[in-house]
């Protein structure tokens, strides 16, 4: 029976992750966060993709420690342009997962492996107070 429910729950986590267009050559390729394992006890494997240029592996790791969850093993390996991160994750107190857990654990470090949008000078607020004292001595 335990069997039966564990391939209900993967089969569930695999249905909840979005399909992911990927070219090994495409520099901008979004990043993307798999399931790769769950398992009912030891750690779960999330498996993080993203351009080298884009360097999140640390976004990765403050996502899943905000999360509340540790990790039990990294392994990190580039591939094509990119990097791939194999994260073993547990929760704080060394638990297993669970399902609903694991894919907010995945939602979060998607959200925080997305390039952000770089602040335009409009935005910037100390803009408005250079423009001014570049007035006041024109």
């Amino acid at each position: 029976m335990a069997m039966m429910t564990t391939k209900l729950v993967w089969d569930r986590l695999r249905a909840d992750q979005e399909p992911v267009a990927h070219s090994p050559s495409d520099e901008s390729s979004p990043p993307s966060v798999r399931i790769v394992k769950f398992v009912e006890s030891g750690a779960s494997v999330l498996e993080v993709r993203t351009p080298i240029k884009q360097n999140a592996m640390l976004d990765a790791f403050r996502a899943l420690r905000g999360e509340g969850l540790q990790l039990a093993k990294t392994q990190v390996r580039p591939l094509n342009g990119d990097v791939v991160q194999r994260l073993y994750v547990l929760e704080h107190d060394g638990a297993s997962l669970t399902p609903k857990r694991l894919s907010a654990a995945r939602r979060a470090v998607l959200a925080a492996c997305r390039p952000r949008r770089p602040k335009l000078p409009s935005e910037d607020v100390a803009t408005p107070v250079i423009v001014a004292a570049a007035l006041a001595f024109a």
